[in-house]
């Protein structure tokens, strides 16, 4: 019960992060991974339709310099589960993020790829922009839908 009970905080944490520091070494970049829960309106044809929440497992993979510059570059390889708060249907997805740094304009544009399957038919997939830019010393976000299919 204890385990259960630790996995559960871990995983809604967000805190369980591992490196593996073979491969940072291999190819001079830095992994890790981490769980976090996550939620998100679902919007078909413009209106919301349904809110999704659930946990996501994330693989990240940051490399810094390429070639003796400033270069850096994210990929985000997410996979997870998330219910429907309208019909319990439980959709398994995997997304993947890619994300380079701008260095003379300071932002870090990103485009992420999503294909959510439900366990009673339903089928999402899309395509999100998200740009962030340094406001007041923090990094924010905006993000652009490019595409959304439902089915």
């Amino acid at each position: 019960m204890k385990t259960k009970l630790f996995l559960f905080v871990c995983l809604f944490a967000g805190i369980a992060v591992t490196s593996s520091f073979a491969q940072n070494k291999a190819n001079n970049a830095y992994q890790g991974w981490y769980s976090t829960p996550i939620g998100a309106g679902v919007f078909c044809s413009g209106e919301m339709t349904d809110i999704l929440e659930g946990v996501a497992t994330v693989h990240w993979v940051t490399k810094f310099f390429k070639n003796g510059e400033v270069f850096r570059l994210d990929i985000e390889q997410i996979k997870g589960e998330v219910t429907s708060s309208e019909t319990g249907e439980v959709f398994k997805f995997n997304r993947t993020a890619r994300w380079k740094l701008n260095i003379a304009t300071m932002t870090w544009p990103g485009i992420i790829n999503f294909n959510m399957i439900g366990d009673q038919g339903s089928h999402y997939t899309g395509k999100l922009r998200v740009d962030y830019e340094i406001v007041d010393g923090k990094w924010v976000p905006s993000v652009t839908v490019l595409h959304v299919v439902c089915n």
